[in-house]
């Protein structure tokens, strides 16, 4: 995805950028750890300087932030009750080396007050740009890559170029089983190893939690989560339940969303209706 595939138009256009931290990053200390490494401006730049990525990043790869504004990154902060400190993470960000910051769920309150912390962090952008000539500069260089891989995908800048062809966005959401088997080709497994990974053994109880946030694929889209909170036990129930090999039940398999895992932590069992 750097530019070592054989054909050069698998290159990624740009890399969204986690929040990740990571532990024995540089080296010389094992036990240090790193920022978030979106937030990190030395652990970043070290890292597009190996040389798996350095000639993609030099030959204009876009570096993009996952959602400024997500838990990981507000408890980094650690910020009393109520504060989010949007001007310092948008800056600690674009000074990690991000072209394109993502502001999502940015604000103390995102569903009210997140456009105005968005116009705030511009100003406050538009003042560090006009006041700090090495910020001047960094952003001179981050909007040239980006004007340059917006003329390498488009051609030029007239609207007509990039507008979405109405007519496809019919298709939306029909290639489900083609996502799925992507993402399944791209999982990581982390633990345990692939040769202790083993099937479900009769009456064993599987708990199952999903991250279910919901996205529109499009404006216009109704909001569905991007994993069903239940898909990974279907999976389950069909290579093991009674209609496969018999191993496990519906009883035994039980599924349930983050949310309802935080709920859980905070407030205690909900009292069941009926």
């Amino acid at each position: 995805m750097t530019g070592t595939a054989p054909d050069p138009v698998a290159a990624a256009d740009g890399q969204l950028v986690g929040h990740l931290r990571y532990q024995g990053f540089q080296g010389d200390n094992l036990r240090a750890t790193t920022k978030p490494i979106s937030l990190d401006p030395v652990a970043l730049p070290g890292l597009m300087s190996h040389q798996a990525v350095s000639q993609w990043r030099a030959d204009g790869g876009l570096l993009i932030t996952d959602a400024l504004g997500l838990e990981g990154v507000r408890r980094y902060y650690s910020q009393s009750e109520g504060i989010f400190p949007a001007r310092s993470i948008a800056r600690d960000a674009f000074s990690a080396g991000n072209d394109i910051l993502y502001l999502g769920n940015f604000g103390s309150n995102p569903r009210t007050d997140q456009t105005s912390t968005i116009i705030d962090t511009i100003d406050f952008f538009v003042q560090q740009y006009e006041a700090d000539p090495a910020f001047r500069e960094q952003v001179d260089t981050s909007v040239r890559r980006v004007l340059r891989k917006k003329l390498d995908l488009y051609g030029d800048f007239a609207l007509s170029s990039v507008m979405a062809d109405e007519a496809a966005l019919q298709n939306v959401g029909e290639a489900g089983n083609l996502t799925r088997n992507i993402a399944r080709s791209a999982l990581s497994l982390l633990e345990p190893a692939p040769d202790l990974l083993t099937a479900p053994e009769r009456g064993e109880q599987i708990i199952i939690f999903t991250d279910t946030r919901p996205a529109r694929q499009c404006p216009d889209c109704d909001e569905s989560p991007l994993i069903p909170v239940d898909a990974l036990r279907a999976s389950i129930l069909q290579l093991y339940g009674p209609q496969a090999t018999g191993i496990v039940n519906a009883g035994t398999v039980s599924a349930f969303s983050l949310e309802e895992l935080a709920n859980y932590l905070q407030f205690g069992p909900q009292p069941t209706e009926g």
